[in-house]
């Protein structure tokens, strides 16, 4: 029982890391990606969406180095770090919100726990974005 117990924690740690590693790291590229899709499905044709794509993920690599680099302008730094960390925050929330719903006694319950999760992942995604957990 304890080793199951155990193990259960365990898992669920993991996920939760990886859940954290997929939305400070890889969300912003999806969201280039959706935009870009999104750009080709409202017929801008390809250039154009080939453009919106590869500046969107552009800008996601080009964020960490805005936040880190020396001698940068805080008003630069913090609107870059709340760029990158609002939708981690977003996912974060999503993710846990559908995780907790279903077995939550009430809906306060579930938005209270995945509003606790996005503040976690939006604080991390907003204060060291680069560098890993």
């Amino acid at each position: 029982m304890i080793v199951a117990f155990l193990g259960a924690i365990a898992g669920l740690g993991a996920f939760a890391l990886l859940l954290h590693r997929l939305t400070i790291n890889a969300l912003l590229l999806f969201l280039g990606l959706a935009g870009g899709i999104a750009a080709l499905n409202a017929g801008l044709g390809i250039g154009p969406s080939l453009v919106i794509a590869l500046g969107s993920i552009a800008l996601c690599f080009g964020l960490p180095l805005i936040m880190i680099r020396p001698g940068m302008p805080v008003a630069a730094q913090l609107g870059a770090r709340t760029i990158f960390a609002i939708p981690a925050a977003a996912a974060a929330w999503s993710i846990a919100h559908g995780l907790v719903r279903p077995s939550a006694g009430s809906s306060l319950l579930a938005y209270a726990i995945a509003a606790i999760a996005a503040i976690a992942i939006g604080l991390r995604a907003w204060s060291s974005p680069d560098r890993p957990p």
